[in-house]
């Protein structure tokens, strides 16, 4: 249970009783008041606990209940200086989305040109279509760890991202070969060789950006080494 100190007589009472509904709906108030004012709110409250029952190897959230309210702070956090004047995207992460875009929009193109001169155009648009979607389902993999290869221990860890693409999959396949979709998209029926052909390429931008993590974690390797004392 907790309590309300008094921060002065005249305004609080001068005594610790505890929390009534009036005082938590005055602390709330009080709490969206410093929010809206653009600072963070910091409750303050205090508990005393002898030192022969206190310990500091125990579980010390045990001890965070039946504390005395004593006020609230509010907590002023301005952007740093060199902050404001920061890019929303660096260079770097801002030519990689360009690169990501660009090879989407080789690859797309490059297959509706192939399914237009070796099919029908239906055929062609469902391909193109499919081609960019597995793009986007493939990305997902690159956005998930900034520099070193997302094949690793913890590939399997996010259960929910599977789901999700799991889900994408089958959707698609859906829009692709469900007879009542089928008018909705625009799309006709791929054959096996016709989804290998947009796995194939979407997986370009896959392999792009693994080989660049690749080549500047072996670039790092093989950089320049601090230089022994007493060396030339």
């Amino acid at each position: 249970m907790c309590c309300w100190r008094a921060a002065s007589a005249g305004l609080w009472g001068g005594e610790d009783r505890p929390l009534n509904s009036g005082d938590r709906r005055r602390i709330d108030a009080e709490y969206l008041a410093l929010a809206e004012g653009g600072l963070r709110g910091l409750l303050i409250a205090s508990r005393t606990i002898p030192a022969s029952a206190f310990d500091a190897s125990g579980d010390l959230l045990a001890s965070v209940n039946g504390l005395t309210f004593i006020g609230l702070a509010g907590l002023m956090d301005p952007p740093r200086p060199e902050a404001k004047e920061a890019p929303v995207l660096s260079f770097s992460r801002l030519a990689k989305i360009m690169a990501y875009g660009i090879t989407m929009m080789v690859g797309t193109l490059a297959v509706l040109y192939y399914g237009l001169h070796t099919g029908t155009e239906q055929r062609a648009l469902t391909l193109a279509f499919t081609t960019f979607v597995l793009f986007q389902f493939l990305n997902v993999f690159n956005a998930r760890t900034e520099k070193g290869t997302f094949f690793n221990a913890h590939f399997f860890d996010n259960m929910m991202l599977w789901v999700s693409l799991a889900g994408i999959i089958a959707l698609q396949a859906l829009a692709v070969h469900w007879p009542r979709a089928q008018p909705i998209f625009g799309t006709g029926g791929m054959t096996l060789a016709d989804w290998g052909i947009a796995t194939g390429v979407a997986a370009s931008v896959l392999i792009l950006e693994e080989g660049r993590k690749l080549a500047l974690a072996m670039l790092w390797r093989l950089g320049p080494r601090a230089t022994p004392a007493g060396s030339v």
